[in-house]
């Protein structure tokens, strides 16, 4: 599925609340006009300010109450998202330069200090070295270029420190929300594998939290670059109450491969990452200023701005201004842009509003006032949702229904439509800066279409209705309505002139963590099989399908390996993949692989016959089979040997009898190899005679080409296989791919299936 953000459908929220302090006299409040027109769709909040005259107008601003008066209790402003419209009527303007009082400046980098220092900011680099550069800078005139270098032997955790002074008043950051810095980041060849998480941050003295020093990964960055980075401080990370009175360290550090135990895709000797940093700044997002030049020529303004969770909008043209000469009055603070009620719609007295599916919609949100249409947009063969925001004044029951989508005598069925109610979950603790302790949308739970639905008073209650657009669906504007109770809510859908194909081409492979989540969803309880184990499989491996993505482990709960899903017999060399029955690979590989049990039709595009036994690559190969001890790899024990090269040949002969399977399996022999010694394993376990009916996959980091040139490969084109395949070597005439892992720091990557697996969303 493709979920996309269109500005044509969403436009305005308003909440009732007068903002702002007038800085030299008191005003009446500024009343905010639903018939402004919203000056830029990607921006969802706006308040006005009134001015009289021209000169250097002044306005002061709680963005803390700003959020709360929106029902966003928590909100961290984007202060890059801050921007000041003139209207002219009911029409915006351009955006006017202006300058900002709620950042504080850390150090700009224009002449950092790169040794000890008793007063203000300096710079220091564990295993390499701190420069100022004049030659690079995102504003002012410099910056602080850090070299970091991964030594053999080092420091294991090297990086760049920004260290405060204990003189300096700034070492108090409990008035600030965020820490914002710029960064360029550049890597040499070996460690290009390590984008895009380049580091992790650490902060020093996190007083008020359990631990005295906080570390979190860092921001996803773009190489040779300006990347413009943010933390949160208030949350900070998961800690909810942070007393930061005594700041004087932090860290940017990456982490040696030498510090664990094997390999874990962590940084190596000779990897060199060179960072430049600038505009290192702290926002107090509840006092501050904003200033700009009025000319008189503007009916009033709009300051726009967004949450940091929000965060990538443009930067802001910035200036430097003299005194104020005039103030303004600001207004009460308004939502919009992408969120909006729905033209033509009958609520019946209840709040309906529309929602960017990919939005959680908080319970306390206030509805906007404003309407436009609603419309989504899909391919044929693709499913699209839409979330709806239901808020009821009073506590009420009400059947939900949609009707056929309808474009003339074309019509998309209502049965094609599918209903899921957003659950909130309590939370008493945190997974990142960006959760919120109390009620947090995340589950969808299935409703059928026409059943009844329960209302809270005032309280927000999304729905998302997802829709399924036939393969053959004639190209155009379809119209729905839907009925909630008494209200009716037309709904548009754009099918584009375009085939989505049944087939999943990107032939990846996405780390899942199976067990858990079926003991976690109740298809296992203590390991031992429920009623329900099959329907849950089946709703994940569909979840999975339906979003294109191809899980670790097709074949789960066992796969063309032994032990797991096939018998094999050692003193005859021969392989059974269908004892087990429903649990044996071959009942399993007809469900998923080749489809019967998907709705695709057409199962998945690969699947692992079997990964290395550790990430360590000489213990890739377990250490016994067959009732042999593998000895040292390699080349290892030739009685082992004799067993595994006969295991392989017959897994190789049964693929041959399934030519479908043959070109979607292969196998994972070495994890991240680093030495010549491990890429000896690669050449050794992938060169050995034997029929060449499985495809094999090592995972590599990017290196240079004399590991390369050992194994005496030829490079040729490669299409995509695990995580994904950049190129297809060749071993002594055998075909062996290499990809590189996508990651993310401080944990696995997550694709949301744990909150979908019962819905099937």
């Amino acid at each position: 599925m493709m979920q996309r953000w269109h500005g044509l459908y969403w436009v305005l929220m308003i909440a009732v609340c007068s903002l702002g302090t007038s800085l030299f006299t008191v005003s009446p409040p500024t009343q905010a006009r639903a018939a402004d027109a919203w000056w830029n769709d990607a921006w969802p909040y706006r308040l006005p300010v009134e001015v009289s005259g021209s000169g250097i107008v002044e306005v002061a601003i709680d963005f803390t109450a700003s959020f709360d008066a929106l029902g966003l209790n928590g909100g961290l402003l984007d202060v890059r998202s801050l921007r000041v419209v003139p209207y002219v009527g009911t029409t915006p303007g351009d955006a006017l330069p202006y300058q900002e009082s709620y950042s504080t400046m850390l150090d700009d980098a224009d002449n950092p200090q790169t040794e000890w220092s008793d007063s203000g900011t300096y710079w220091q680099v564990n295993d390499g070295q701190a420069t100022a550069d004049t030659t690079r800078a995102s504003q002012g005139s410099g910056s602080l270029q850090a070299v970091v270098e991964n030594r053999a032997g080092g420091y294991g955790y090297p990086g760049v420190e920004l260290r405060i002074a204990d003189s300096n008043p700034l070492t108090d950051w409990r008035a600030y929300e965020t820490l914002l810095y710029d960064v360029w980041p550049e890597v040499n060849a070996s460690a290009l594998d390590q984008a895009p998480d380049l580091y992790s941050f650490k902060l020093y003295n996190t007083n008020g939290c359990d631990d005295s020093s906080i570390t979190q990964g860092g921001p996803p960055l773009a190489l040779n670059q300006w990347n413009y980075a943010s933390v949160s401080l208030n949350p900070l990370h998961t800690c909810t109450t942070p007393n930061l009175d005594d700041i004087t360290r932090m860290e940017f550090h990456t982490r040696d491969n030498e510090t664990v135990n094997g390999n874990s895709g962590l940084w190596d000797d000779g990897d060199v990452l060179t960072l430049w940093f600038d505009h290192v700044r702290l926002v107090d997002q509840d006092n501050g200023t904003l200033r700009w030049r009025a000319d008189g020529s503007a009916d009033r303004y709009y300051i726009y701005f967004d949450r940091l969770e929000h965060e990538g909008h443009p930067l802001p043209e910035l200036t430097t201004l003299g005194p104020a000469t005039l103030n303004g009055s600001a207004g009460a603070v308004e939502a919009g842009g992408y969120l909006h009620q729905m033209t033509g719609a009958s609520t019946d007295g209840m709040a309906v509003w529309a929602a960017p599916p990919i939005e959680k919609i908080l319970t306390t949100e206030v509805a906007p006032v404003a309407s436009a249409s609603l419309r989504i947009y899909a391919a044929r063969n693709e499913f699209e949702p839409l979330q709806l925001v239901v808020r009821s004044s009073s506590e009420q029951t009400l059947n939900v229904t949609i009707s056929d989508f309808r474009q003339g005598d074309a019509v998309i069925p209502a049965s094609n439509v599918s209903l899921h109610r957003v659950e909130y979950v309590p939370l008493a603790q945190l997974s990142d800066a960006f959760g919120r302790i109390g009620d947090w949308p995340d589950p969808l739970y299935p409703i059928a279409m026409g059943s009844s639905v329960d209302f809270p008073a005032g309280s927000n209650q999304p729905l998302w209705f997802t829709v399924e657009v036939p393969a053959d669906a004639i190209a155009g504007v379809y119209q729905a309505t839907v009925t909630i109770g008494a209200a009716t809510i037309p709904v548009e859908l754009e099918v584009w002139d375009m085939t989505l194909p049944d087939e999943i081409h990107l032939a990846g492979e996405w780390g899942f963590g199976w067990s858990r989540i079926v003991e976690r969803y109740q298809g296992t309880v203590g390991g031992s099989v429920q009623d329900c184990y099959w329907d849950l499989v089946d709703a994940l491996y569909e979840d999975f399908a339906d979003h294109r993505l191809t899980p670790k482990g097709v074949g789960w709960p066992a796969g063309l390996n032994y032990p797991g899903g096939v018998t094999y017999d050692c003193d005859s060399h021969t392989l059974d993949p269908q004892d087990g029955g429903s649990w044996g690979f071959a009942s399993l590989a007809e469900r998923y692989l080749a489809g019967s049990d998907l709705d695709n039709g057409t199962g998945f595009p690969a699947f692992l016959i079997r990964g290395p036994d550790s990430n360590w690559p000489p213990d890739s190969r377990p250490g016994s089979f067959c009732g042999e001890s593998r000895g040292d790899d390699p080349p290892g024990d030739p009685a082992y040997n004799a067993h595994w090269f006969a295991y392989w040949g017959a897994v190789s002969d049964y693929l041959a009898n399934h030519p479908d399977y043959a070109s979607k399996a292969y196998y994972h022999i070495v994890n991240e190899p680093q030495t010549f010694e491990d890429y000896d394993i690669v050449a050794y376990l992938r060169s050995r005679p034997g029929p060449p009916r499985q495809r094999y996959v090592f995972s590599s980091v990017s290196r240079s080409s004399r590991e390369f040139t050992r194994m005496r490969p030829t490079l040729m084109p490669g299409s995509i296989s695990g995580c994904p395949l950049l190129a297809t070597i060749r071993l002594n005439g055998r075909t062996t791919g290499r990809y590189t892992m996508a990651r993310r720091s401080g944990g696995t990557f997550s694709m949301g299936i744990v909150r979908r697996c019962r819905t099937r969303r």
